[in-house]
């Protein structure tokens, strides 16, 4: 013999509903209650599952960052298969993209759980019709509010439950939906604390600031000179930290830990813009005996030979007074030199779009520059100095003086070679 009965959540308000559902769930306003466990879902019929890829179909729930949004559309066939919704504000229309699966992974946007135990708020649909375990059909004719309290995947169950009633529904085919989800927030006390405090990440913006703003522009140099003007920078923050920020705590743990991140990334950062002596990473250096200019590989402070030089195929580190600077010089498309800072090495390569305009060229590049080199075929640009196919060099300046050198090599640089 079978029985219909409304649930007890049949006819409340929503807002009200859910404050009382918070209680329960939160606040353990919880009564006795009996647990029935739903066997078959009678109405509404299970839909069909949406479009999938992997993690992802139609309806999901999708964050980046702090951003949420909603799987739209699911099109396998497309280079581009996932489209998605992202929430704004109401004034404005929201963004939709489609999505690539290396661009999901690459910006690691994550699917939400759908349900979440002692967060999420659900609501069966009016006219949803349930058998229970022993046989009993239980409707619920209007629109009836719930608390998730477990999801087993594995055993494919969800339990929900209200003030009056706990119901064990099939997690496939479960009617409900989601209306709402709480957040937790600190209490008072510790927001308090919090407020007292410099974490970590506070930490690191101060020693970043501090550096910024107090460090001298010739801090690479100073430390190589003196490597505890670190400790000196670090004392004089902890002096700033103790004025300014007294009423603040932290752990000296913490400030280390901040202090050496903020230390290597600002040393970094001027090895990379100004380098060391002027010398930085990628740089072209020439040494006594060299026949060609080699390239800084890297420049390290704690070594007494701080620059490690890769020329001719082979590494070798050198201190600054072994090496010289070679700055490139674009006078035009066509006509590049390279001088090194102690004017040792000057090298000079004139270049031509095709063979027939580098010949035609020659007798008038000589009478202006002096000798040139045979006509090279350039087949790979980071072998000559132009970029071009094909490259004179001057083997015997016309003139002794670089000053005059670089008078003539303008004029050819005037020239229309192309």
């Amino acid at each position: 013999m079978t029985s219909i009965s409304p649930s007890a959540l049949s006819n409340i308000d929503t807002q009200a509903t859910l404050e009382i559902l918070h209680n329960t769930l939160f606040l353990q306003e919880r009564k006795t209650v009996k647990t029935q466990i739903v066997t078959a879902i009678i109405h509404p019929f299970p839909k069909s599952s949406p479009p999938q890829l992997g993690e992802f179909k139609v309806g999901t729930l999708v964050q980046y960052k702090h951003n949420y949004g909603i799987v739209s559309k699911i099109d396998t066939n497309s280079y581009r298969p996932i489209t998605i919704v992202w929430d704004s504000v109401p004034s404005k229309k929201p963004d939709s993209f489609a999505y690539t699966k290396d661009e999901i992974r690459v910006l690691h946007i994550k699917p939400l759980p759908k349900f979440i135990p002692h967060q999420t708020f659900i609501c069966l649909p009016p006219k949803t019709v349930v058998q229970l375990e022993d046989g009993e059909i239980l409707m619920f004719s209007q629109p009836s509010y719930f608390g998730v309290e477990a999801v087993e995947k594995d055993s494919d169950r969800i339990t929900i439950s209200n003030r009056c009633e706990r119901l064990i529904f099939p997690l496939s085919g479960f009617p409900g939906f989601a209306i709402a989800c709480t957040v937790q927030l600190p209490d008072r006390a510790k927001l308090e604390a919090a407020s007292r405090s410099l974490s970590p990440s506070d930490l690191r913006i101060r020693c970043k600031l501090w550096l910024s703003l107090s460090a001298p522009i010739n801090l690479l140099e100073i430390v190589d000179i003196n490597p505890d003007y670190q400790n000196e920078l670090k004392l004089r923050l902890i002096d700033k930290l103790n004025q300014s920020e007294r009423e603040k705590e932290y752990t000296i743990f913490d400030l280390n830990a901040a202090w050496g991140q903020a230390w290597q990334q600002h040393l970094d950062q001027l090895m990379n813009s100004q380098g060391l002596y002027g010398l930085k990473p990628g740089d072209l250096v020439i040494k006594e005996g060299w026949e060609s200019p080699g390239t800084v590989v890297t420049v390290n402070l704690i070594f007494s030979k701080p620059f490690t030089i890769e020329c001719h195929d082979t590494t070798q580190s050198y201190n600054r007074g072994e090496l010289s600077k070679v700055e490139t010089v674009s006078l035009s498309a066509n006509v590049v030199y390279q001088l090194s800072e102690d004017k040792s090495y000057f090298q000079v390569g004139i270049g031509f779009r095709t063979k027939a305009l580098a010949k035609a060229w020659l007798k008038p590049i000589k009478r202006l520059v002096g000798r040139l080199s045979n006509l090279q075929r350039i087949d790979c640009p980071d072998y000559g100095l132009t970029g071009k196919k094909w490259e004179y060099s001057v083997e015997r300046p016309r003139h002794k003086t670089l000053s005059k050198r670089l008078e003539y090599l303008n004029k050819v640089a005037d020239l229309n070679l192309e």
